[in-house]
Order: C-alpha cells, then structure tokens, then sequence
C-alpha cells in the first residue's frame, strides 16, 4: 500500500494508461501448465473484461500440491489477480504484491510500513513525469494527423 497526498503521482500510478506494473507473488492450488501461462499472458475472460499478466512464471514448488507464481500485470483492478487464477483453475492460497511502479516491497514484514527514501521519491516523481509527457507526446501526434 502507498499512502500520498500528492493527486496526480496517485492518479498516474494507478490508472492504467500510465502502464506501472504490479508484481505479485502467488501461491496457487497445484501447478500451471506452460500453456495456462501463456493463457494468463493472452488474456482470461472475466465476465466484465479480458484479464491479461504482463508476463506469468512459475517459480516454485510449495507444499501439499501449491506452487508459487510471479505475475506482472499493468493494471490493478479489486481481486484482478484471484478471479483470473481461479479461471484458469488454480485457486489462490497466498498473494503478496512485492513491486508497484518502481517500488519494491523489500523485507516489510505483514504489518510494517515505512516512509520512502529520497531516491525512491526521486524515481516515483520522474518516472510519473516522463509518463504523462509521453502520454501527452503520443495524444498530440494523433490530434496532428
């Protein structure tokens, strides 16, 4: 969770036209096939929309049939990441966001917070600026066409 009290850095990391990435570990009830990645990477019907992970892997055997997977997606919406994982038929056990944009989880412990370090705020601030200008460069060019 990021809490700030600047609007437009939390409106261009949450909205998806600005593209930050979440990264998610997952564990999941027994373990995805190639082809059940490769699924998550093209797309899963959700009903409402198309639910896709910007890259899926396996990473790990857990215990009594569970296997970890890192998912990176582009968007955030509420329960995204389970609703697509129970789709594909692999319920999820245990999710951790470790990355949102530039920001890593790091070793906080369920619970523990911290305030961001200079250099974090420093990144947070320029990779948000040189989004919105491309946004804004690619919106003018098809305005001129």
């Amino acid at each position: 969770m990021l809490l700030t009290d600047d609007g437009k850095v939390a409106h261009r990391l949450t909205h998806p036209r600005y593209g930050f990435e979440r990264e998610y570990l997952v564990m999941v009830e027994g373990k995805p096939t190639p082809q059940t990645l490769l699924q998550l990477e093209k797309g899963v019907s959700l009903g409402d929309w198309i639910a896709k992970a910007h890259r899926a892997s396996v990473i790990g055997e857990g215990e009594h049939g569970k296997t970890w997977i890192r998912l990176v997606l582009k968007e955030g919406k509420k329960r995204e990441v389970r609703r697509m994982l129970a789709a594909v038929g692999h319920p999820v056990h245990r999710l951790i966001r470790v990355r949102f944009g530039p920001l890593t989880l790091g070793d906080l412990e369920p619970g523990q917070w911290r305030f961001l370090n200079e250099a974090e705020v420093d990144t947070l601030l320029r990779q948000t600026r040189q989004r919105a200008r491309q946004i804004a460069a690619r919106r003018a060019r098809r305005r001129s066409r």
